[in-house]
């Protein structure tokens, strides 16, 4: 949806009298706490709307559509959406994000809004227990849905985003190595029923009494818990200096006290 929109707007709509104006920022909240400036910069603004109950009147998909000023609208009771992030089948980097926050304006008001934006993704992590050494080398986790997948290298403390769709609602597993015997291992299941916003621990323990293997002495226990909000990321337009009634980029010059109000 997001890549299907342009700028537009539509003054065609009554409301109450008078105008105010309003600033639109977005607050991403994150699921892993930003170790550095560098753990925050990739988020972009997809799309934002404005809306009131005629319907979407504003539309922008780009912060450097946004008026610098602010932007005008009749007074009245809106709601902004938001959309920041990636939205990928399935990352170890990309995260998507979603909000919407309701607002009034009245004749003459100036007020700044922020549309708070809760992560999206399904989120999956795995968590070996110490007893998996023991009988199984060189082993991998495979996680995914038809769209994408995710590889756990060993013991991969990383987290996996995961955008899950209709036809796409249960995440499949793969677990995988090689025995003490040197024969190859395999083990497969699934996540039903993923939910937004929602982290999976894949926790994965050997139970065998000897050294025979087999996927039966396996256990993977899935433990599902609502995301945390560990850190808060603003995405907010630059701001814009301009000359009123000059031109900012050149010279003024003039006779002392002639000039004008610049």
């Amino acid at each position: 949806v997001a890549a299907a929109l342009s700028s537009c707007s539509n003054d065609d709509f009554v409301t109450a009298d008078g105008q105010g104006t309003v600033f639109i920022s977005a607050a991403v909240s994150s699921d892993v706490k930003a170790q550095s400036r560098t753990d925050v910069d990739g988020y972009q603004l997809q799309a934002l709307w404005i809306a009131n109950s005629k319907g979407v009147q504003y539309e922008y998909k780009d912060l450097d559509e946004l008026p610098a000023g602010g932007l005008k609208l009749l007074a009245g009771s809106y709601r902004a959406h938001a959309w920041v992030g990636d939205s990928v089948p399935a990352s170890f980097d990309s995260r998507y994000f979603r909000g919407a926050q309701d607002f009034d304006i009245a004749n003459g008001d100036k007020k700044s809004v922020q549309i708070p934006c809760r992560i999206v993704n399904t989120v999956v992590a795995v968590a070996y227990d110490a007893s998996v050494d023991q009988v199984l080398s060189d082993y991998t986790l495979t996680v995914g849905h038809s769209q994408g997948e995710l590889t756990y290298e060993g013991r991969d403390a990383r987290r996996g985003y995961f955008m899950m769709n209709s036809r796409d609602k249960d995440l499949v597993w793969t677990l995988s190595g090689t025995q003490i015997d040197g024969s190859a291992f395999e083990k497969t299941g699934k996540i039903e029923a993923c939910a937004p916003a929602t982290l999976y621990t894949l926790n994965i323990t050997f139970k065998g009494e000897n050294s025979e293997v087999g996927g039966a002495y396996f256990t993977v226990s899935v433990d599902d818990t609502m995301i945390d909000v560990n850190d808060v990321v603003s995405v907010v337009a630059a701001p814009a200096v301009e000359g009123i009634n000059f031109d900012i980029n050149a010279d003024v010059r003039g006779e002392a006290g002639k000039i004008g109000k610049k």
